[in-house]
């Protein structure tokens, strides 16, 4: 430990722990399982190392770990175990559900003890990293709060929290950072077995009442882990107390259950310092016996300021101490106020921000503790109020009090940061009392000028800026004993849990002293991820600044490398496919000159050829060049080949425990890692330090950004955040984005990540071989980030597009214009008779036709050569403008008819997922290497295709037809449609669950658009007839020439209501005259204005959808700063809470049509003038959704909620399903299917049957294997009235090991296997609402699958199997354990094809195994025994989709008793078995009764309906006998 102690005399170490290396999390587990009954874990990504395969790194014991997939389930079940005497604990890291429940535990005296990780709280947005947010909300829960500071006293407070929460019968939180702590790994004493159970005993012990109030409760012995649940002494507990009894049971608990708190905490924490001499306090200190200036701070930043504080004694003699606050509630502020006194200055260090309070939380409590010393210090005799505090007088003044935030949702301080907290303090420092540490509102490069100016503006408008920056300090650069290697690559690469699995083998290897600080990288995307490896032969102390080694894991992530990532002379290795030479010419300058001036030894390594040559698969091969990249490292920091190969052996037995079964996997990391080692090669800079280099192009503004010039530079505007925000990220200088009121809203305006360049993430580029294309559309359907935009142009428009173009050039193109038309004709023919499709560009095809067309026309000497000459420049200006005749957009289309097809690769925007390749049924999408040429010709391409003519809504409803799903594509040949999503985000290549809402929201925008149009004819029309209207009025007065000109005037005016005095100001006159209704033309023109601004929001393109985004996986890649896709807008806020912003959503947006439509009512009634002041006056807010006809209602811009299926809860959304609200919920399920609970949450994939069961709602079940469909499935959701459900399926790439070009071939497997089948409901289709188009071989069982084999002869032969569950999960790593396989001389005589034994009854199956064939990663044929709990899968798919089939093809008649009985498929609900066919009138009242609660009951359900329906016929009868003639 750090903290020096008091000298005195110890006794032998009795428990010195064992020694261990694991982060945080770990620890913690280990602790737990060994003293605790039972563990609950919410199951999330952040806390994946306790759920997940690198839990078996943990050493656990006894207890039973349960991870609880809903947070909100988590305290009640968490209570229960507490209640009944169970030893508890539970591992969060959001206190959102918990701070309630944590009340009620204290106040039932149960004594749980929570391992919180520490997170932000969401503010203006969602943060990756930590802060003590979360530990601060929980304040005023009653339960005591510890913070560990590292990875040792995580495992300590853990076993100090048990003892104290059972002591004390309390709750206790013991929390660490985010990051900093919790995906730490360091070395450690891990507590042992016996010390546990000295420490804790067991909970059944029967000990002594700790004190009177106990001993009053319990008597004078009680069982150490109370049971308040008692079958043998019965009670109840947490009933309600009436007023005269609640408050004074408060007055009670503080008295007999609170105060005594402190005390038990100081007792376990000395008794847990006495076994094993690691000694702990309240509140801890260092180096404070001569401190003058104190910082006061808890957590991970404590390890830090020790170092900063050895730095600046030794360096500058600052006489400088650190306390570190372990206890928070109780706040030890007797112990503080003693600490402080006689010190000039402390400056309390807090993660957390709490705006309108006025002191952050830490310091309120010392400003609390402090002033009872002061009152100490102000009585008059030797009294004290307050009983051991200090006391604070004219001889022992008060310290100065200042106060720093640093690391709220960023990295932790460096050293000089911290320096600059201490110099604040100091006699000559700058005495700014509230400080944000590392931020400088003033610093704005000179290369950024428009920056300048705004920080000027707000430093005018905001002196006292300068009063809350810190920045950095100078000082002198920190000495360290020990080594660094710092690791710099993607998120999704898996580099941060590589890069800590390599620091457990440096440590076991070589018994080093090891610590890991990570930044990201927990969750998967394309996010920056740093992680920092340091190692000593002693302690490791503080965090360095400058690496030994840096290792980036590609030459495109060089940008972002501080100056100060490096120290001088340490080592850079980068992972590029480019040789030495062709590296260092394609630096940029700012990465050349660090090396320069730090003169480092540069190396190049091809870690991606090492992870393809080594891998079993490619779905690995990011972390295997993660791993070749460390394994580059090792031979730096460990020449000799002895260490290496302990370390190597130390990995390989990490390994063989986190693999288990997967061995291949592990090999394949160790051959990775051996041969980084060898196969580095040195880049010798200094050969190259005289060469020329070629000036840097700036980047150009991407589309979507406008020309800057002429801008309202807005929170919303796309020009302003692009040359504000995303050129200084595109440049690698996002640490001068400015400070300003935009970045505090955290807003991205619309399609903001289109700036990203992914060409330096790439080596290959797809490739368009129009010559093979039949325009399927499944590349450009498939392609998750719009890279591939097609559309479809007739020969007249390309040549009228050129023209144009050649135009706006400066060119006069008269003489082509004149033949254009024939041109066009004459090229149109030529295409008509390529049946070998040789004109795959339009230069080549257009020149052929001019030659043609010139020959025909006889056109000779000066007439040919003007013409040529405009030709020209056509030519070039097409030349390169790739495109393809095929059947469904030119040889079907009516004669002269025909289209184009051109497809652009957009290389600004391609990740190179490979999907677009993979899909391809024609060889038409192929890999060409990328080159620079390559880029700029793709760009031209992107750049051509947005001049050419928009295909509008009615050409795309020509190209669809009701019988061909896969027509529906045809949709994103719509540039609004295609670009409603783009890419340049953080979702990892070939995201499936962005190529899903990728295809929704281009649903949308298409079926919006042609509603909008339609609309926007409306408001141009009525907008014209109100001005008619205003002119009939005013005839009498002044006839209006220009309106233009009227209607300008009176906008001058200013005024958003205008009497008739101002309209006559604006006419010239004094007044309007007699005789004119004044009041209605203040309406009129109310109305004019109101309209305008209606047509205007249309016509600039409003927005077709608003999006509702479920917090998690979804944002992450929808909104990492400065990158968001979506062309529409979005709001993300609380977890679990999307269908309820939905709801909000959905009554904001539709309130605001109403209010539109109402004026548009309005309209109509004045021009028809039928206004009454009675019935119309109120109309705009008054008018209801419920009072809009459907046409009106088909103008909302839909509501989408999009989540993952494994964060919804069924209940939201089946209270959104019961209503009226046309809200369209999306889920996208990654899994599919489950076989086992810790997979994935069981109910969250049954939502699709379980609506349509429900039978009021559309319901789509979908998959991103089949475009068309799931594009259909959205546009009839549209069609439908009410709410509508949409589950999708996407294939997580990373959980089942896919590669992004296999996800798609993951999916269409997924529904062809009957795993997930394809299938719609719609209630308004009454003859058959459920529909099962789009699954293959609709009347079999399972459908059939082929693939090629190799024989023995090298020669392919294609094999045709029956495709089952089992035939689409083994391809997937989650499902790895349920196969075993095999070669053909494993086959046994006891085996059967998986499909013959699914025929089998159970007494023909027995003592047979069922196995299935495949083809291995050669093409050879292999075989695979199958699970039983595989073959069960595969039984309840099958009869699932036999009651689909069913209920879709013959409405109205009842199953089968086979199909009756049959249950869900794992993971599913029943889909409901079809019921007789009712009349209209049974119809309404089933109806009716569900809506009074009777449908929860079948039989009283069904017996009432016969009831109502034989009285209804009863009084029919009776009431004919009544009929007056």
């Amino acid at each position: 430990m750090w903290f020096r102690k008091a000298k005195q005399t110890l006794e032998p170490c009795q428990y010195p722990g064992t020694p261990a290396t694991l982060d945080g999390q770990a620890a913690a587990l280990a602790v737990e399982s060994m003293a605790a009954d039972n563990v609950l874990v919410q199951a999330n990504e952040g806390l994946q190392e306790l759920t997940g395969p690198l839990s078996r790194l943990v050493p656990q014991a006894k207890a039973r770990v349960d991870a609880i997939q809903e947070l909100r389930h988590l305290p009640a079940e968490l209570t229960g175990m507490c209640a009944t005497g169970l030893r508890t604990s539970a591992f969060v890291d959001d206190m959102s559900c918990m701070s309630d429940s944590l009340s009620g535990m204290a106040g039932k005296r149960l004594a749980p003890v929570i391992h919180l990780v520490s997170r932000c709280k969401q503010r203006h947005a969602w943060s990756l990293h930590g802060s003590h947010d979360d530990y601060l909300s929980a304040s005023q829960t009653g339960a005591v709060q510890l913070f560990a500071r590292n990875v040792q006293e995580v495992a300590d407070l853990a076993l100090i929290a048990r003892r104290v929460a059972e002591d004390a019968l309390t709750p206790v939180i013991c929390a660490q950072d985010f990051h900093s702590t919790s995906q730490s790994v360091q070395s450690l004493r891990l507590p042992e077995a016996a010390l546990v159970d000295e420490f804790l005993g067991n909970p059944n012990d029967t000990i002594d009442a700790p004190n009177k109030a106990q001993e009053v409760v319990f008597g004078a012995t009680r069982r150490r882990v109370p049971r308040m649940l008692d079958l043998d002494r019965p009670a109840g507990v947490g009933g309600v107390q009436g007023h005269e009894s609640y408050f004074r049971a408060i007055a009670a608990q503080r008295s007999f259950f609170v105060e005594p708190v402190a005390e038990m905490v100081n007792a376990a924490m000395a008794r847990f310092s006495q076994l094993t001499q690691r000694q702990y306090q309240p509140v801890s200190s260092y180096r404070m016996d001569d401190a003058e200036f104190v910082v006061l701070a808890m957590g991970a930043v404590i390890d830090q300021l020790c170092a900063c504080a050895d730095h600046l004694r030794e360096s500058e003699g600052i006489r400088v101490g650190v306390l570190n606050l372990t206890l928070w509630r109780p706040f030890p502020g007797r112990e503080l106020s003693l600490l402080l006194q006689g010190k000039r200055a402390v400056t309390v260090l807090e993660s957390t921000d709490t705006p309108l309070a006025e002191d952050l939380p830490m310091l309120s409590e010392l400003r609390s503790a402090m002033a009872k010393a002061v009152e100490n210090g102000t009585a008059k005799d030797d009294s004290t109020s307050h009983p051991g505090y200090a006391v604070y007088g004219k001889n022992n003044p008060l310290p100065g009090v200042f106060s720093a935030i640093y690391g709220v949702g960023t990295a932790m301080p460096s050293i000089a940061e911290l320096a600059a907290v201490v110099k604040n303090m100091l006699p000559n420092g700058s005495a700014r009392k509230r400080t944000y540490v590392g931020v400088d509102f003033s610093q704005v490069s000179r290369r950024y000028p428009h920056l300048q100016v705004l920080q000027q503006s707000l430093a005018a408008s905001y002196p006292d800026l300068n009063q809350v920056s810190l920045p950095p300090a100078s000082i002198s650069e920190p000495k360290f004993d020990g080594s660094l290697v710092r690791l710099h690559a993607l998120s999704g690469e898996g580099a941060i849990s590589a890069g800590n699995l390599f620091a457990r083998a440096l440590s076991g290897g070589l018994d080093l002293s090891v610590v890991t600080s990570s930044q990201g990288g927990v969750e998967s995307g394309l996010q920056r991820a740093n992680l920092d490896i340091l190692y000593d032969t002693k302690q490791v102390k503080g965090y360095y600044q400058a690496a030994d080694v840096l290792l980036v894991a590609g030459a495109n992530l060089l940008q972002d490398i501080p100056a100060d990532a490096v120290r001088e002379g340490g080592t850079l290795i980068v992972s590029t496919t480019q040789d030495p030479d062709q590296l260092w010419r394609a630096l940029p300058r700012r990465v050349v000159d660090l090396i320069k001036k730090r003169k480092l030894n540069v190396q190049v390594i091809d870690a991606r050829a090492i992870a393809t040559t080594t891998g079993q698969g490619p779905g690995h091969l990011d972390q295997l060049s993660i791993w070749a990249l460390l394994g580059s490292a090792l031979k730096q920091v460990q020449p000799e080949e002895s260490s290496r190969n302990a370390v190597e052996h130390a990995l390989e037995d990490l390994l063989k425990r986190l693999m288990e079964g997967d061995q291949l996997t592990a090999a394949d990391i160790l051959a990775s890692v051996v041969r980084g080692e060898d196969e580095s090669r040195q880049l010798d800079w200094q050969e190259f330090n005289d060469e020329p280099r070629a000036p840097e192009i700036e980047r150009k503004a991407p589309w979507t950004a406008k020309s800057k010039s002429g801008v309202v530079e807005d929170l919303f505007d796309p020009t302003r955040f692009w040359h504000s925000v995303g050129f200084l990220f595109d440049s690698g200088d996002q640490d001068q984005t400015l400070i300003d009121p935009f970045l505090a809203t955290g807003v991205m305006p619309a399609r903001s990540s289109a700036h990203r360049d992914m060409s330096s993430y790439r080596i290959t580029l797809p490739r368009w071989l129009a010559e093979n294309c039949t325009a399927c559309g499944l590349c450009w359907s498939h392609c998750p980030d719009s890279a591939l935009p097609p559309t479809v142009q007739s020969v007249e428009s390309l040549v009228e597009t050129g023209v144009r173009l050649c135009k706006a050039d400066g060119q006069a193109m008269t003489q082509l214009t004149r033949i254009a038309g024939h041109l066009a004709t004459q090229a149109y023919k030529l295409v008509s008779k390529d049946e070998l499709h040789q004109y795959t560009m339009a230069g080549p095809l257009l020149a052929e036709a001019f030659q043609q067309l010139t020959r025909k026309m006889g056109l000779e000497g000066e007439a040919l050569q003007a013409i040529a000459d405009d030709f020209d420049h056509l030519q070039k200006r097409l030349e390169r403008m790739p495109i393809a005749r095929s059947e469904r957009y030119f040889d079907s289309a009516d004669k002269g008819e025909g289209k184009l097809l051109s497809l652009a690769v957009n290389p600004v925007n391609c990740k190179a997922c490979g999907l677009c390749v993979a899909v391809c049924p024609d060889g038409a999408m192929t890999w060409e290497k990328q080159t620079p040429e390559r880029i700029q010709r793709g760009s031209n391409s992107v750049a051509l295709q947005l001049q050419m003519p928009e295909v509008s809504p009615d050409q795309i409803a020509q190209f669809i037809r009701e019988d061909d799903l896969d027509s529906e594509m045809a949709r994103l040949l719509n540039r609004s449609s295609y670009m409603s999503m783009v890419g340049g985000d953080s979702a990892l290549p070939g995201h499936p669950g962005k190529t899903a809402v990728h295809l929704v929201s281009a649903a949308v925008d298409s079926v919006m658009q042609a509603r909008y149009q339609v609309h926007e004819a409306y408001l141009t029309d009525l907008l014209q007839r109100v001005q008619n209207a205003i002119q009939d009025q005013l005839s009498g007065v002044l006839k209006i020439s220009d309106f233009d000109s009227f209607a300008n005037r009176l906008r001058a005016l200013d005024k958003a209501k205008l009497a008739g005095e101002d309209i006559a100001q604006a006419l010239g006159k004094d007044s309007l005259g007699e005789g004119l209704d004044k009041g209605r033309m203040e309406r009129l023109n109310s109305l004019m204005f109101d309209l305008e601004e209606q047509l205007a929001s249309y016509q600039a393109g409003r927005a077709k959808m608003v999006l509702a985004l479920q917090q998690g996986g979804v944002t992450l890649w929808s909104g990492s700063y400065p990158d968001n896709p979506h062309a529409n807008p979005w709001l993300s806020h609380d977890r679990g809470e999307a269908p309820a912003l939905a709801e909000g959503l959905f009554q904001g947006m539709s309130r605001r049509l109403t209010q539109e439509l109402a004026i548009c009512r309005l309209a109509e009634t004045e021009i028809k003038g039928d206004f009454d002041r009675l019935r119309h006056e109120d109309l705009e807010s008054s008018l209801d959704w419920s009072d809009l006809d459907q046409d009106e209602q088909s103008l909302l811009a839909p509501v989408v909620m999009v989540a993952e299926a494994e964060g919804a809860h069924w209940d939201d959304i089946s209270r959104i399903l019961a209503s009226q609200m046309p809200i369209s919920m999306v889920l996208l399920d990654s899994h599919g299917i489950t076989l086992d609970a810790g997979e994935a949450a069981r109910s969250a994939v049954s939502y699709a049957t379980q609506a349509v069961n429900q039978g009021s709602s559309f319901v789509l079940q979908a998959s991103t294997g089949h475009p068309g469909h799931l594009i259909r499935g959205v546009v009839n959701a549209l069609a439908s009235k009410g709410p509508s459900l949409l589950r999708i399926y996407t294939p997580d790439p990373m959980a089942n090991g896919l590669s992004g070009e296999e996800v798609a071939e993951d999916a269409s497997l997924a529904l062809g296997s009957r795993a997930i089948p394809l299938f719609s409901y719609d209630p308004a289709n009454a003859e058959s609402p459920l529909s099962i188009q789009g699954n293959p071989e609709l009347d079999a069982d399972w459908a059939g699958h082929t693939f090629e084999i190799r024989d023995g002869s090298g020669s392919l032969e294609t094999v045709k199997v029956v495709l089952t569950v089992a035939d689409w999960a083994v391809h997937q790593l989650r499902f790895k354990k349920h196969f075993k396989l095999l070669r053909k001389a494993q086959l046994s005589d006891d085996m059967r094809p998986l499909s013959a034994y699914l025929a089998m009854d159970e007494k023909s199956r027995a003592g047979l195994a069922a196995y299935i064939c495949l083809q291995d990663s050669g093409k050879k044929k292999i075989y695979a025994k199958v699970s039983s709990e595989m073959v069960h899968a595969c039984e309840q798919a099958l009869s699932q989709w036999q009651v689909l089939k069913a209920r879709a093809t013959r409405p109205g008649s009842a199953p089968s008793a086979d199909q009756q009985s049959a249950v869900a498929a794992p993971g599913q609900a029943q889909l409901a078995a079809p019921e007789p066919v009712l009349q209209d009138q049974e119809i309404l009242v089933q109806r009716l009764l569900a809506l009074c609660g009777y449908s929860s009951d079948p039989v009283y359900f069904k017996q009432s309906l016969r009831d109502f329906l034989g009285n209804s016929a009863k009084e029919k009868e009776d009431g004919a006998d009544n009929v007056q003639p």
